[in-house]
């Protein structure tokens, strides 16, 4: 197709102006690429991330069903690994 390009380039993909652009280039300079993206679950202040265990459970399953994600690691900041 004429006039169709593909940008290989997520991070132009960002809007110009996006409030989150700042914190995935942070992210991009710490850890040289987007191959890997870490993400960070904690719970509101006065409760304990434990009492949403059910709820990151189901979002890590749903992650590792999705089809452009090759691995999920749902490690939490303990002594255990999955």
């Amino acid at each position: 197709m004429r006039g169709l390009s593909f940008d290989t380039d997520v991070l132009s993909l960002l809007p110009a102006r996006g409030s989150r652009r700042p914190g995935v280039w942070s992210f991009v300079a710490s850890f040289g690429s987007v191959d890997d993206l870490y993400v960070v679950l904690t719970a509101p202040a006065g409760h304990d991330i434990s009492e949403y265990e059910d709820d990151v459970d189901a979002w890590g399953n749903r992650l590792k069903h999705t089809q452009d994600i090759v691995r999920v690691d749902t490690g939490r900041v303990d002594e255990s690994r999955d």
